[in-house]
């Protein structure tokens, strides 16, 4: 497609205004890559990473062209040439999936917040992802949880309750960063009768790994939350739910995907998707809230 309807909908494009950040100008640039017309030279990465994978390109494509699809796969290409970078390999390979380092190292960084906080220039793009304080105090960097909120007391199943068995997805910033969003969802689900469990042994979504191409850290993370939501040896829950929209997707979207061939957890990892509802919709049919329409 060369009609440029992506234009109008892309949230990239319109920062860059280059052709190479919408989503013609991508497929223009790997569909040159793969003929040998141009190389993964910095440029080449740069409009490659510069993508969302939000898919508003998709839907306003009269073809429904994947572009994010597309996209994606030509980030998983560069990861297996070792083209996106030692550090970011490592962080997305190793270190997120760590059970141990990972919550250590912000440990760390919450005994020495104070100290790398006032680090970070005034003009930093950073300061955009800080909290706000109460009454329009400037922009902070939050509070790392005491404890994490997969280390405290977590609800589990109540096998005698009547109410649909709900298993709830955490995800990393509402586990370091904003327990409390955990615990609002949790204790909502349970107001509603639903019997709630916490997996402890869940882990990232795995989003940025598979955001970044780096398939092989996102395929060790889908195994791990496989085996804590869907155990070979019990029931499923009925449903799965995250506070968090990102997290919802990814279970439910690419799980099966990066264990298909996988012969343990490839069924599995099909029935967890297809449980995955997000909390904002399991809420509301749960509570009687009707839905809007388009």
């Amino acid at each position: 497609m060369r009609c440029g309807t992506c234009m109008a909908v892309c949230p990239v494009y319109e920062v860059m205004r280059r052709e190479g950040g919408v989503a013609r100008g991508k497929l223009n640039l790997i569909q040159a890559r793969q003929q040998g017309l141009l190389s993964d030279d910095e440029l080449y990465r740069r409009f490659l990473t510069a993508c969302l994978l939000c898919n508003r390109c998709k839907t306003s494509c009269p073809n429904e062209v994947d572009t994010a699809a597309v996209v994606q796969a030509a980030r998983a290409a560069l990861a297996r040439k070792g083209r996106i970078g030692r550090l970011k390999r490592f962080v997305l390979r190793r270190l997120l999936p760590s059970r141990r380092v990972l919550p250590a190292l912000i440990k760390g960084a919450r005994a020495g917040r104070a100290l790398w906080a006032a680090r970070i220039p005034g003009h930093s793009g950073l300061h955009i992802r800080f909290v706000r304080g109460p009454g329009g105090e400037r922009r902070r960097v939050p509070p790392i949880a005491r404890p994490f909120f997969l280390q405290r007391d977590l609800p589990v199943h109540e096998p005698e309750s009547s109410g649909k068995r709900v298993a709830v997805f955490v995800g990393c910033v509402n586990n370091y960063l904003r327990p409390q969003a955990a615990e609002a969802a949790v204790r909502a689900l349970s107001d509603l009768g639903a019997a709630v469990s916490v997996p402890r042994d869940q882990a990232c979504c795995g989003l940025p790994a598979f955001g970044a191409g780096e398939n092989d850290g996102a395929r060790t993370l889908a195994a791990r939350n496989v085996d804590a939501f869907v155990p070979e040896d019990r029931q499923p829950p009925d449903a799965i739910t995250s506070p968090c929209a990102s997290c919802a997707y990814m279970l439910a979207n690419h799980l099966p995907e990066l264990l298909a061939d996988d012969p343990v957890r490839a069924e599995r990892a099909r029935l967890l998707a297809e449980r995955v509802v997000p909390f904002s919709v399991l809420w509301a049919s749960a509570s009687g809230v009707p839905a809007e329409g388009p």
